[in-house]
């Protein structure tokens, strides 16, 4: 019997979701979320360099998340 429980694209994106939001090191940061087979995206703007290393480490510690890709751009002001 195998008791490995696979998650949804759907799932993931609001595990990570869930991640990020609860990260108040990018609390200001415009982040969406994009999963294909486990491979999360992560995309948008940020203020700070340091918000797009938090989010990634944030997303790769959600289960079901098999790599990440991270494509926020720093914002221009």
């Amino acid at each position: 019997m195998n008791d490995t429980i696979y998650k949804t694209d759907r799932m993931i994106i609001n595990d990570v979701i869930d991640e990020l939001s609860w990260d108040p090191r990018i609390s200001n940061s415009k982040i969406d979320v994009t999963s294909s087979a486990g491979i999360v995206t992560l995309d948008g703007l940020t203020s700070y360099n340091a918000h797009k290393i938090f989010a990634e480490e944030d997303a790769r510690r959600v289960s079901g998340v098999r790599s990440v890709t991270n494509k926020i751009e720093l914002e221009v002001t």
